[in-house]
């Protein structure tokens, strides 16, 4: 038994002789006027090739040494896996450029137009397209002690591997007539492989092959290192540190099953959910993922392109604005043809929080994608860590965020060029408060405080003198005399920062800095986590009421220590049974 899917991926694309075969043919095909009748995607990726020829000698002599690398604990380096995997997606972009329209990404083999036996047998049939018919005239199933096998079975698991496995039957049937070569699997996939290579299949298997390959189904399930070909373990079907196996698992996203996935998962120790076919209930199916959050475990959501995508709109949205929640995601689009892998589309940076100017960089796992890298990285830093690291795309540079955060208390016209502006459109993208008075009451704030990392505002408040009228409206609303007071407002952190303790280290600061002034918050009765960050800071909810303006109830909170005398506080806020309920803050 070998991995013949392992073999090619080493023996072929990551091999620098064969690279520079493929460069030679991406270059006769480029002459005589090919890329002209590719799709507008290929010839970009083709011109690329073309137009950066020492770049591309230099990639094929380093794609060894970084393929060593991540089967070492160097992987773990998250500068130097960020440029390898960078150099592996080049690898792949420079075979599909030789072998266009034949398209190859790490996420399997794509082809338009295979869509029956006929097409496979004429595509497995053209060696100059054909990048399966060279690697089956060097790849030799491994002979054992007696010679070679009397039976060779080739595993079709998934619909990519229909025109693979049909090129190496039909070498391989014709260069050991003494074997039975046997194509195993799907009976509708292995139906197509046999009738493309021209290979009879027998009507009944002997009772020896059946048993044969039940027990390689046990054995190819089970991940067991033993039988593999040349002491490879299942760890090595990727290129990961030895020894290491991925942990993670593919679930239905069906709102009415998940609460048991869940439970069954924590029982079990997996800790990477990869959710797939979403179905059900928005809400639901958005509480059970912070559930899995809370418990640790990291949600990776694979998007389907169906007839009604309001679902999938609807968690891509929260998927933006909940990146400690939905921590990584991707779009399955069908695959161009019916033997061919769907093609999988990545986000390629953070969602806008608004109109803010954009974080620098993008999430580090967007750069890792497969679940494979997720899972292990997952493994060996922490769910917390991972989601924190960001990648420069220009140079690979990794950084996490949360490291340079840098205070700020000013007044407002003491705020450098443009930041009035960049604190505006971060409360707007917030959402929580009306933008008509925005800029009036901040250009006429008390203090405003911000945070900036790497020159970007990521958190901000303020103390805000507020109108009278709006003094006279809550006042009358909740019989206490606020004309005193400053009002704490316009708090905003851009969801990639939650959870560093930013609010309360802003609002602790405003605190400090009130002057003698006295203080009050607006805070919706739905806001679990501004009002939990409250209780922190030792500020108690001293009335409610319906406001008008948001349409909803909220709670006036005021610092203990700053309590009107004599007032009799109403019963305060319970998140003790958070975990039981699986209420998520808005």
């Amino acid at each position: 038994l070998f991995d013949a899917g392992l073999d090619f991926y080493r023996r072929f694309l990551l091999d620098p002789d064969q690279l520079r075969q493929m460069a030679t043919l991406w270059k006769r095909r480029l002459s005589s006027g090919a890329p002209a009748q590719a799709e507008a995607a290929k010839g970009a990726a083709a011109a690329h090739v073309e137009n950066q020829q020492g770049r591309w000698q230099r990639l094929i002599e380093e794609i060894v040494a970084a393929a060593k690398r991540m089967q070492s604990e160097a992987f773990f380096v998250p500068s130097r896996a960020a440029a390898d995997l960078q150099r592996l997606d080049d690898v792949l972009a420079l075979v599909s450029a030789a072998y266009q329209p034949s398209c190859f990404s790490r996420s399997g083999f794509h082809h338009p137009g295979l869509n029956n036996a006929d097409d496979v047998k004429d595509f497995i049939e053209n060696s100059r397209l054909n990048p399966f018919w060279p690697y089956s005239q060097a790849a030799l199933p491994p002979e054992t002690d007696h010679g070679l096998p009397d039976l060779i079975l080739i595993l079709v698991s998934r619909a990519g591997q229909v025109v693979p496995a049909a090129s190496l039957l039909s070498s391989w049937r014709t260069k050991y007539p003494g074997s039975v070569v046997l194509a195993a699997g799907s009976p509708s996939w292995v139906e197509v492989v046999h009738a493309a290579s021209g290979t009879p299949r027998p009507a009944e298997l002997s009772p020896e092959v059946v048993r044969l390959w039940e027990a390689f189904q046990t054995h190819w399930m089970n991940g067991s290192e033993s039988s593999m070909a040349a002491g490879a373990g299942s760890a090595d079907r990727f290129l990961l540190p030895s020894g290491l196996l991925p942990d993670f698992a593919d679930h239905p996203l069906h709102a009415d099953a998940m609460a048991q996935i869940i439970q069954s998962a924590m029982r079990r120790g997996t800790k990477t959910m990869v959710w797939i076919d979403p179905q059900g209930e928005f809400k639901t199916i958005t509480r059970h993922l912070y559930m899995a959050a809370r418990q640790d475990l990291w949600n990776h959501v694979v998007l389907p392109e169906t007839e009604d995508q309001s679902l999938v709109e609807d968690l891509i949205e929260f998927a933006s604005v909940n990146p400690n929640i939905v921590h990584s995601w991707c779009r399955r689009v069908p695959a161009p043809s019916r033997f061919a892998d769907p093609l999988e589309h990545w986000p390629q940076g953070s969602a806008r929080y608004g109109e803010t100017v954009p974080l620098p960089g993008r999430p580090f796992w967007q750069r890792l994608q497969d679940p494979v890298y997720i899972s292990a990285y997952r493994q060996h830093l922490g769910t917390k860590t991972l989601l924190q690291l960001r990648i420069h795309p220009a140079d690979s540079q990794v950084y996490e965020i949360g490291q340079q955060l840098a205070y700020h208390y000013a007044k407002p016209e003491e705020l450098p060029e443009g930041y009035l502006d960049d604190i505006c459109r971060m409360v707007e993208a917030g959402g929580s408060v009306g933008s008509q008075w925005l800029r009036h009451n901040l250009e006429r704030a008390f203090l405003i405080a911000y945070v900036e990392e790497r020159g970007v505002i990521v958190g901000n408040s303020s103390l805000k003198h507020p109108r009278r009228e709006y003094i006279e409206a809550v006042s009358s609303q909740t019989g206490l005399d606020l004309r005193a007071f400053l009002e704490r407002g316009y708090t905003s952190v851009r969801p990639e920062y939650r959870g560093f303790g930013i609010g309360a280290k802003l609002l602790e600061g405003l605190t400090e800095r009130a002057a003698g002034y006295k203080i009050f918050s607006i805070i919706g009765e739905d806001n679990v986590a501004t009002q939990k960050m409250a209780i922190r800071n030792r500020t108690r909810r001293v009335a409610s009421f319906m406001s008008r303006k948001v349409g909803k109830q909220v709670g006036l909170w005021i610092p203990e220590w700053m309590l009107p005398e004599g007032i009799d506080l109403p019963p305060q806020p319970d998140f003790s049974d958070e975990d039981a309920t699986g209420k998520s803050p808005t």
